[in-house]
């Protein structure tokens, strides 16, 4: 199950993203957007960090009065920006840096805003230790701002020291953003799932995802995102807690009864011994058509193979080749000569193990095709198929158990010398391997053809008489 960890590194992309959210966000009022990480709910009675209490206790807020921005310093900061979008950074920094500099001349509402367009153009330059830098100082200028401005930093300032792993930090702010916020909604929840994430507290992590999707439900915020169920269903993979990863992929299924879900939930059955409930899994996801993959028809043929369905597992894996989802090789077709052997369609076996040779690096094709053609008495074809085997090599197992059977075929034809050639080369090969019972085996068939010359030769003399 460890391809779900794919997608769940957030803090390796996340700066440049929420550094352009918070520039977009922090002059309109206190809605934050909190960015949507495509990744990974059930009780969990755990100790918190204090942000699911954060609201209980919320600052009394007062009437700000906000320091005017002078028109020189609005123009100052219009030119920035300008040269800023037209890719001259290094001017624009030097104009805030100047700014900056002879800070007097500004009151704190106008140098925050300073520290806003400098953190600005060092997102834009990707240096995100920078823009760390002057979203704290912003901070320091707090009363002076408008509080929508505040909540935003506060909060982007969360996601930053995310990235940076400083996860304190992050905790503190997202605890003190929600003292500031009336009403959250459930995004910083899952937002503080991650926090614990990164950090390994899966308990944690668990606890406030749940959260997060309990509040979306009461707020009707249907469907839950996917992603919010993925990482609750990753959280539970780390602790082993498959039934509780098979109770969220039960919602899944019917909130997203995608291919991914079904075949997962078709392997969690496999963990916990279910076979029957996955092949149900994986017919359902059939059934809907949901196969896209070679990998889906090989893993559900195999399964009903396993449940002794054999004609079934041939039909499906069969119409993945006709649909072109199967490619042809050696592995594919040998798969859809197993299921068809042992569904006794002999004929389609043999065709499809006909087929797999041409893709054949070993003899093993070789040598299964040699037995049905045994079964078929083409004992002709069976030799062919025996010596191809012998030529390929690499028959998983020792060679004279092949010659044995090539000495049987010989012995069926009626070709008795060379049956006898056959049986005694094996009985030599045996005695040197000290392989007592494949001697043994060699010996009775030795026995066998002296007897069968016998028995031929009463017969032409009693026909001659």
């Amino acid at each position: 199950m460890k391809q779900l960890l794919s997608g769940l590194n957030f803090h390796k992309t996340l700066p440049v993203a929420l550094c352009m959210l918070s520039l977009a966000v922090m002059d309109f009022g206190q809605q934050i957007l909190v960015p949507q990480f495509e990744s990974i709910a059930p009780s969990v009675d755990v100790p918190t960090y204090g942000i699911a209490q954060a609201q209980a206790s919320k600052k009394k807020k007062e009437e700000r009065k906000i320091p005017l921005m002078q028109p020189t310093t609005f123009d100052r900061l219009g030119k920035a920006q300008e040269l800023s979008n037209a890719g001259d950074h290094q001017g624009a920094l030097e104009l805030l840096q100047g700014m900056l500099d002879r800070a007097r001349r500004y009151n704190n509402n106008e140098i925050a805003q300073i520290h806003r367009e400098i953190a600005g153009v060092y997102n834009d330059l990707d240096q995100m230790d920078k823009v760390l830098f002057h979203y704290e100082q912003i901070l320091n200028y707090r009363t002076d701002i408008r509080e929508g401005q505040e909540t935003a930093i506060i909060f982007v300032l969360a996601q930053l020291y995310m990235s940076v792993e400083r996860f304190d930090d992050s905790l503190r702010m997202v605890e003190e953003w929600l003292s500031l916020t009336e009403d959250p909604g459930a995004s910083p929840f899952y937002f503080v799932a991650t926090v614990y994430y990164q950090m390994k507290n899966y308990d944690q992590a668990i606890f406030y995802m749940e959260k997060a999707i309990t509040l979306a439900t009461e707020a009707g915020q249907l469907p839950i995102k996917k992603g919010w169920y993925n990482m609750l269903k990753f959280l539970y993979f780390e602790q082993d807690n498959l039934p509780k990863v098979l109770e969220i992929l039960e919602i899944m299924v019917k909130i997203y009864p995608d291919r991914s879900t079904w075949v997962e939930m078709a392997g969690v059955f496999s963990q916990l011994g279910e076979e029957k409930k996955q092949v149900y899994a994986m017919e359902a996801a059939h059934a809907s058509g949901l196969f896209e993959k070679e990998q889906d028809f090989r893993q559900y043929a195999g399964l009903l193979m396993n449940a002794e369905a054999f004609i079934r597992g041939a039909w499906y894996l069969q119409q993945g080749f006709d649909n072109e989802m199967v490619e042809p090789s050696e592995k594919t077709l040998s798969q859809l000569g197993q299921a068809y052997s042992a569904a006794w369609e002999t004929d389609r076996a043999i065709e499809a193990y006909e087929d797999a040779l041409e893709f054949a690096e070993n003899g093993r094709i070789a040598n299964r095709l040699s037995k049905l053609y045994y079964d078929k008495e083409e004992y002709g074809k069976c030799i062919d198929s025996v010596d191809e085997a012998l030529k390929l090599g690499d028959l998983g197992g020792d060679e004279y158990d092949t010659i044995h059977f090539k000495g049987m075929c010989y012995f069926w034809r009626g070709s008795l010398n060379l049956a006898e050639q056959a049986f005694n080369q094996v009985r030599r090969d045996a005695r040197r391997a000290e392989d007592r019972s494949a001697e043994r085996g060699a010996n009775n068939w030795l026995r066998f053809v002296n007897s069968e010359r016998n028995r031929l030769r009463d017969l032409e003399e009693s026909e001659r008489m």
